[in-house]
């Protein structure tokens, strides 16, 4: 007997288990999609076995998956600086809402400042705005004032941008802001400004552009330093 004879067969007998209420692959498959947190109609037995059923399932299945860790991000406080999040199109604009990709800053050679990066956009870093809220002596979010200056919460786009109490910390800026510029077009530099006023649209601009990445994970890495060194991380 041919293999795929044999496959087809090991199929339809794992169909007619489940359609008999026997435990198979099949039942465990539609158990598993019936948990899924997002609806998703499993084929009729009798549907099983064509390619195109089963090709529409993975469709919805894929497409529902995506669609449930946008809606996630979008809904997470702590994930404020990824909403919104577009890729470009072929023309460079920033149009696309991709929820599965591989992002550009996730390719940043440098492991360290690949991580500190990483940290800052996830919500998994020391600034008071998350320091503040773990642990037993839990913070009121506006009570976590920079403690730098005093003057703000203590949150990455304020001490990134904002800030201005530490000569040191304004150098790494303006090395960082003279760096991005002769790294990105004039139009790239115009639109990370646009915002101006707005810190979170201006470091969620300053994250996605491509062309600067590296430096902008060096700028995290070395503002943690900074704040480790002067806040004793």
């Amino acid at each position: 007997m041919p293999t795929w004879a044999l496959c087809a067969e090991a199929m339809e007998e794992a169909v007619v288990l489940d359609f008999e209420g026997n435990r198979s692959w099949v039942s465990d498959l539609r158990t598993t999609i019936r948990r899924l947190p997002f609806a998703c109609a499993f084929p009729a037995h009798d549907l099983l076995e064509d390619p195109e059923v089963v090709g529409h399932l993975i469709k919805l299945v894929r497409d529902g998956a995506r669609a449930d860790l946008q809606g996630r991000v979008e809904a997470s406080p702590k994930l404020y600086l990824l909403q919104g999040r577009m890729e470009q199109d072929e023309d460079g604009r920033f149009t696309r809402k991709v929820p599965v990709f591989l992002r550009h800053y996730l390719k940043v050679a440098n492991p360290a400042h690949r991580v500190a990066l990483s940290q800052v956009l996830l919500s998994g870093h020391k600034y008071a705005i998350e320091a503040g809220r773990r642990g037993k002596d839990h913070i009121a979010r506006e009570d976590r004032t920079c403690r730098i200056c005093g003057s703000a919460v203590e949150s990455p786009e304020h001490v990134w941008l904002e800030c201005n109490a530490a000569a040191e910390l304004q150098r790494l800026r303006e090395d960082m802001a003279r760096d991005v510029a002769s790294l990105c077009t004039p139009a790239e530099c115009e639109w990370v400004r646009e915002p101006d006023g707005d810190i979170v649209e201006m470091m969620k601009r300053l994250v996605a552009l491509r062309s600067s990445i590296s430096r902008v994970a060096q700028y995290a890495f070395d503002v943690a330093r900074f704040m480790a060194k002067e806040v004793q991380w």
